[in-house]
């Protein structure tokens, strides 16, 4: 379950559900503030963004590294990472001089809260 969408729904091609779907509206900046004016901005980041922990033996065994150029829109940074994010690999994020102070903020908190991200 997506929010109120069903995903089983989605899948078996109901299309009132698909019509549900097409009306979600997503807010990059209600993200923002949502976790720069948390106490616990770590939590806050799992919470909305999941980072899940699943590790296999092969996965153990053969860690990757991500390397990224960011500038913009944190919201979408933070979704391809929850995307891809696996304890055991490395994320090196180098982000953009001319970015926000907000962006920033947020982006060196993974650092804190990632041991296998790092910022520069």
């Amino acid at each position: 379950m997506l929010g109120n969408i069903s995903c089983e729904a989605l899948f078996s091609g109901d299309e009132q559900e698909a019509l549900r779907a097409k009306q979600l509206n997503y807010n990059g900046t209600s993200i923002v503030d949502a976790i720069l004016s948390s106490s616990d901005s770590c939590a806050t980041i799992q919470r909305l963004f999941g980072f899940f922990h699943t590790l296999s033996d092969e996965e153990r065994d053969y860690p990757i590294a991500y390397a990224m150029l960011v500038h913009k829109d944190v919201a979408q940074v933070l979704m391809l990472l929850s995307a891809i994010y696996q304890p055991q690999n490395q994320f090196y994020i180098a982000v953009d001089g001319n970015s926000d102070e907000k962006f920033w903020r947020i982006i060196t908190k993974l650092a804190i809260c990632y041991p296998n991200i790092q910022v520069f």
